[in-house]
């Protein structure tokens, strides 16, 4: 009776004991899991006190780069005081010191149209050859500048990479330049170009930007004119040279990302140290950088190299004793069903952004930023795309072509930012007229079309007859009165792109002969 009472107790003191047993190496898993953490995170924070120094210290370099290189070009500003009396070997040999720390050195200068031809000939005894005042044009060549009151040509350039460096060029003509030196004039200080794709000795593109520093003297121009000032410094960077960040990258093992923000709110990469990272949002540092009126976002990140030579992973020895390999094991697969989570959620996020972002730029490719209008390129598909319908369904289809009379006249006598404010209304009132199946857009410049499918060319030109109504009792404040010049003609099957456009051009021509804001149709 007695081993049948102890038979009866030892399925319980089993019992008892692999609970004793579970409780102990539950609590021993614990407490490990306590000494692991604790140990794992003292790891943690020293890391992070690294690489914040670290991180810190090469963003406090890239600053003093910035700084130093920004103090060459003021002090080189003194030797140019005086500079109608410079050379072109003046100029290299008062710039040769500073070229180590740039692309390229230059000298512009305000001239009036009465200056002109004296400042050639004076450049081209100077340099032994032609030289005159260029513009650029549409293949990338140069031609003489056409005539206006003021340029600001580059009359000296010193460049160590630059085979054929741009003497004569008109700064006033690159939309991007001719901003940063109004800039510069106007609030009397270093201003800096929007980041430029820049292209040195044949080697490729890569990310840069100008510098310009206005130098003033009592020798400058009318004051009252708003160009009171004798020259401006030029200089070209590319970025990762300014700031210094090849070698600094190489040495810190940190990945280097700077990024410019434009005044859209759009960004753009401009260097990449291109050394693999954590990738973890958690561990950058974010730094602004500021050049001359540019703001710029310095992003640092601990490298893999960097990572794995710094970051230990203390938790292992402890957490591989005794029983709990398997918990560990448990706790490997959760963190690994979770990790794909999170890649799965990030990877859904990326997809989201990328076709917002394909969306953005298929509307940026056939949309005209000024007036929101469609661009030349989307009517150019849109006219062979009509020219196909034709042939296949010979419905009738018709082409208005009109253009802003003596708008040349606004943009002089009151500034570009009222004639885009015309251009602007003008596309307004484009917008509400024409049907729902018709096509307008900016042709380029102050030159408007509309496609008119399904419409006979007396229809169109009634059309066109209402714009021009509705345009010439437009009014706008401080904006004389606006008028157009038409041009309608329907859309022949025999019709070539080509042809088409130069009929209805010619038409809109003959309109403007015979004495503008009137329709001629054919």
């Amino acid at each position: 009776m007695a081993d049948d009472h102890v038979l009866e107790r030892r399925p319980a003191t089993l019992l008892r004991q692999s609970i004793d047993v579970l409780v102990v190496a539950l609590g021993g898993m614990l407490v490990t899991l306590l000494v692991a953490g604790l140990f794992q995170s003292a790891e943690n924070e020293r890391f992070n006190q690294a690489f914040s120094r670290d991180a810190g210290a090469l963003a406090n370099s890239v600053d003093r780069q910035v700084a130093v290189k920004l103090r060459d070009l003021d002090a080189l500003k003194t030797f140019f005081v005086e500079a109608q009396t410079l050379s072109p070997s003046m100029f290299e040999r008062i710039t040769a010191p500073f070229l180590d720390n740039a692309l390229a050195l230059g000298w512009v200068m305000p001239v009036d149209a009465t200056y002109r031809s004296r400042l050639e000939t004076e450049l081209s005894l100077a340099y032994g050859r032609p030289v005159s005042i260029l513009d650029p044009v549409l293949d990338a060549s140069v031609e003489p500048a056409d005539p206006r009151t003021l340029y600001f040509p580059l009359v000296f350039i010193a460049s160590n990479v630059m085979p054929n460096p741009p003497i004569g060029m008109d700064m006033m003509i690159e939309p991007r330049r001719q901003r940063t030196l109004q800039r510069a004039i106007e609030n009397r200080q270093l201003a800096a170009t929007e980041p430029l794709q820049l292209v040195t000795g044949g080697t490729g593109g890569t990310w840069g930007l100008s510098l310009l520093l206005p130098v003033f003297n009592a020798q400058g121009l009318d004051p009252d004119s708003g160009y009171g000032v004798t020259g401006l410094l030029l200089s070209a960077f590319d970025f990762e040279g300014l700031l210094g960040l090849p070698d600094m990258a190489r040495q810190s093992e940190l990945a280097i990302r700077l990024i410019h923000t434009a005044s859209d709110g759009s960004s753009l990469v401009v260097v990449d140290s291109g050394v693999p990272d954590l990738e973890a949002p958690a561990d950058a540092l974010s730094q602004t950088v500021q050049i001359a009126d540019q703001t710029y976002r310095l992003e640092l990140r601990p490298g893999l190299d960097y990572a794995s030579g710094r970051h230990r992973a203390v938790w292992m020895p402890v957490l591989m004793a005794g029983t709990i390999i398997t918990l560990l094991l448990s706790a490997y697969l959760l963190g690994i069903k979770v990790q794909r989570g999170r890649t799965q959620q990030l990877v859904e996020r990326r997809t989201r952004e990328l076709r917002a972002t394909e969306r953005r730029l298929r509307q940026l490719a056939v949309t005209d930023e000024l007036t929101g209008l469609f661009n030349r390129r989307h009517l150019e598909e849109m006219i062979e795309r009509e020219l196909g319908r034709l042939q296949r369904y010979a419905e009738p289809a018709s082409i208005i072509m009109f253009d802003l009379d003596h708008f040349k006249e606004i943009n002089d006598s009151l500034g570009h930012e009222a004639g885009d404010r015309v251009l602007r209304q003008v596309a307004r009132l484009l917008e509400a007229r024409i049907r729902q199946t018709d096509t307008g857009g900016r042709w380029g410049g102050e030159e408007f079309m509309i496609l008119c499918p399904g419409a006979r060319d007396d229809q169109a030109a009634e059309l066109a007859e209402q714009i021009r109504g509705f345009l010439a009792s437009l009014h706008m404040e401080g904006v004389p009165k606006i008028t157009a010049s038409f041009g309608v003609t329907a859309i022949q099957a025999s019709d070539s792109s080509e042809e088409l456009l130069r009929r209805v051009d010619a038409l809109l021509y003959d309109a403007k002969r015979a004495g503008r804001n009137r329709v001629v149709a054919g």
